[in-house]
């Protein structure tokens, strides 16, 4: 009891010196009788920033394990917490690697991590993938009989992700691999590059052996729905069709598939553009100046001076605002005056939010939600809504992608023609 009480002292009394090496072990106890005690003015930022970092990941993540490793050659931890296992692995090099986790018995599981991305996973749950195949570069949009309506597919392998949550590779019949072992909210990223602004349909190749739903998503915003039939067997494959066409805009970007039911597997989608459909928008003209550009940023805080607010709207890539670690921090951009906006376009850091809203207002005091997402998928998004007048738009976040603040490099906002 004596030895107790001795502990509980050290967690929760006075620190003067040496926070940066007391701090991060009494963290391993109690992480938040830690945070009750801060105090950044004692230390230097570098050691402030990592022992933040620390004493938040045990709070966030539980306590690092040694039950499960990772291996693969990069910066990876493995935390347990309540009996489940999450991994943070970053990859500083310029190309994808694979992470394996291992216990005792040996590999339980891997992911592969795109170039300077930092993920969370699950080492339980991710098999070994192998390394994605390009996907397959635009046709030549020449259709001889009909050259006033050029004809664009992409077909892309399933694979071929740059991202994914829960999914599994396996051999495919067909040859090759295809994306199983899917689950209910399990989704898979894909870069894109669309050649030509205009209204598409998705179709599928898929194998389920129960009734199942995939979304099309892009930007938080779902775009068509494959109503998937029960085929027979995990290697009985048909093709679905999207239930809706959909706009996708001229440019390189992330589409994402996420599985609204389990029960199936997807070998390929596939990308076309409705005959003749590549002339017209059917959507509101957006403008193409950044009125947010050099404007006001008030946010609810920042990790430090130099990451503050003003940095989302300096038109530099580099600079970037990152919030108090909060779930419910918020940014937002005086855009001087009343305007008509409909576009906003938010370029994350890796620290980006899966669930969050965007609001505006003209006063700065009443807000009105003009969008919302809970499958935020980070990357540059852009996202737009009903044409409304506004002098203020705020990011409102909801729930952290990692355990980190919410980090933004430039927050643009552009007017509704």
């Amino acid at each position: 009891a004596v030895e107790q009480a001795k502990r509980e002292d050290k967690v929760n009394g006075p620190d003067d010196d040496w926070q940066h090496i007391t701090y991060p072990i009494q963290s391993l106890s109690n992480p938040d009788a830690v945070l009750a005690k801060w105090d950044f003015s004692k230390q230097s930022k570098t050691e402030g920033f990592n022992t933040y970092w620390f004493i938040n990941s045990m709070k966030s993540l539980g306590g690092r394990t040694q039950t499960i490793w990772a291996t693969g050659g990069a910066s990876a931890t493995v935390y347990e917490k309540d009996g489940v296992y999450q991994a943070l692995v970053w990859n500083p090099t310029d190309d994808p690697i694979t992470v394996q986790f291992r216990n005792e018995s040996g590999v339980v599981g891997s992911t592969t991590v795109a170039a300077k991305l930092l993920v969370k996973v699950d080492p339980t749950k991710v098999t070994t993938p192998t390394a994605p195949d390009k996907p397959d570069k635009p046709t030549d949009p020449t259709d001889p009989e009909e050259p006033d309506k050029p004809q664009i597919t992409q077909k892309i392998e399933a694979e071929s992700y740059t991202a994914m949550n829960g999914v599994a590779l396996e051999e495919c019949a067909l040859g090759g691999q295809d994306v199983g072992w899917i689950d209910a909210g399990d989704w898979m990223d894909y870069q894109v590059t669309i050649p030509t602004s205009g209204t598409y349909t998705i179709k599928a190749n898929v194998a389920a052996t129960a009734d199942s739903i995939l979304l099309l998503q892009q930007a938080g915003n779902t775009l068509a729905q494959m109503n998937i039939p029960t085929t027979g067997g995990w290697q009985i494959w048909t093709e679905v069709t999207g239930d809706k066409e959909f706009w996708l805009e001229e440019g390189t970007y992330n589409i994402r598939l996420y599985a609204q039911t389990a029960g199936f597997n997807v070998d390929w989608i596939q990308l076309q553009t409705s005959t003749g459909s590549t002339s017209t928008n059917p959507d509101p003209v957006y403008g193409t100046v950044n009125l947010a550009l050099s404007k006001t940023a008030v946010a609810s805080g920042a990790e430090y001076d130099i990451m503050g607010a003003t940095n989302v709207t300096d038109g530099d890539e580099i600079t970037r605002w990152s919030s108090n670690f909060s779930d419910d921090a918020w940014i937002y951009v005086d855009l001087g005056q009343n305007q008509n906006i409909g576009k906003v376009e938010l370029s994350w850091e890796a620290a980006y939010a899966t669930s969050y809203e965007l609001q505006v207002s003209t006063d700065g005091t009443n807000w009105t939600k003009v969008y919302e997402t809970s499958n935020g998928v980070g990357g540059v998004e852009s996202i737009t809504f009903a044409p409304v007048l506004a002098r203020y738009v705020r990011m409102q976040g909801r729930t952290r992608a990692l355990p980190y603040g919410y980090s933004i490099y430039e927050f643009r906002v552009f007017a509704a023609k």
